[in-house]
């Protein structure tokens, strides 16, 4: 039988037994007993164990960043020229102190 064939003759089938509106006796009450029967989550217990392991990969990341931030300020020589470039851009919106607006 051709895939095409099979899958119209399962939606002919379906089609022709449309499901109830109506539920089993009693579908309802039984949920709800099995609902009241289950304790309340408790979220922060679920979570603690994922987080403590979490924790020493985020404190060796950090201390690796650390170094390598520390290392690289230590062996690259900052442009000398860095710090009048910046007060040149900062202060090149300002207006000349003898100008007025």
């Amino acid at each position: 039988m051709n895939a095409d064939q099979l899958v119209n003759a399962l939606l002919a089938a379906a089609r022709a037994h449309p499901p109830r509106d109506e539920a089993p006796d009693d579908f309802a009450r039984r949920i709800m007993a099995r609902v009241s029967q289950q304790p309340p989550p408790r979220i922060p217990r679920a979570w603690s164990p994922t987080l403590w392991h979490a924790a020493a990969p985020c404190l060796g990341l950090m201390l690796l960043v650390s170094v390598w931030s520390a290392l690289a300020s230590y062996y690259l020589d900052p442009d000398p020229l860095l710090d009048d470039h910046l007060e040149n851009t900062v202060f090149a919106a300002l207006p000349n102190p003898g100008e007025e607006w």
